[in-house]
């Protein structure tokens, strides 16, 4: 790997569910009591769209309201898909890339240097640098923190995957050293 000395070392082989994870998180930059809180709003309107339609005697789906109720539906419906299923099939989709690429799980070995980042992919040994001025988003799941470049890309490290420094140091670490990131640690 990189011959600097590393401060923070982060080594793990993501899972399917681990992917679903950051999917998620880049697309959508919710916790997971954000997405409740949105799924239940949008419920909540459509069910007061219902309910203005049962009191002034029509049908809830008919006029004015067979628009909105339309409307709320197919965002309601969308957001299912985008939240739900998009990441559940990126997954898969990269776990199949990996097997059909490397014949193995794919395993992250991320160091971070004073200077730079070294990330080396076990199964095909090829290695990425980057520096810290490329970071430009910071935040994280359940298990994972996420480390976002200008150009999109995302660094998955396992939180108790460290196996040198730890989740607090690195997260204080990379704060110094990205002041330029935007960071959203829980």
């Amino acid at each position: 790997m990189s011959e600097e000395k590393a401060l923070f070392e982060n080594n793990f082989t993501p899972t399917k569910e681990h992917y679903v994870q950051a999917y998620r998180r880049v697309l959508f930059s919710w916790s997971k009591k954000q997405a409740v809180f949105m799924f239940a709003a949008f419920g909540v309107v459509a069910a007061l769209a219902v309910i203005s339609g049962l009191l002034s005697g029509g049908s809830p789906f008919s006029g004015d309201n067979a628009f909105l109720y339309g409307m709320l539906l197919i965002i309601i419906a969308l957001l299912c898909i985008l939240y739900f299923w998009l990441p559940q099939q990126s997954a898969k989709n990269t776990m199949r890339q990996q097997q059909e690429g490397y014949a193995q799980p794919v395993s992250i070995e991320t160091s971070f240097s004073e200077e730079k980042v070294c990330v080396l992919n076990a199964a095909s040994k090829g290695e990425m640098n980057f520096s810290y001025d490329a970071f430009t988003r910071c935040t994280e799941t359940e298990e994972l923190l996420l480390v976002q470049t200008k150009s999109k890309q995302t660094l998955l490290l396992l939180k108790t995957g460290f196996t040198q420094g730890n989740e607090a140091e690195f997260k204080a670490f990379l704060r110094k050293k990205c002041p330029q990131a935007r960071f959203s640690w829980k």
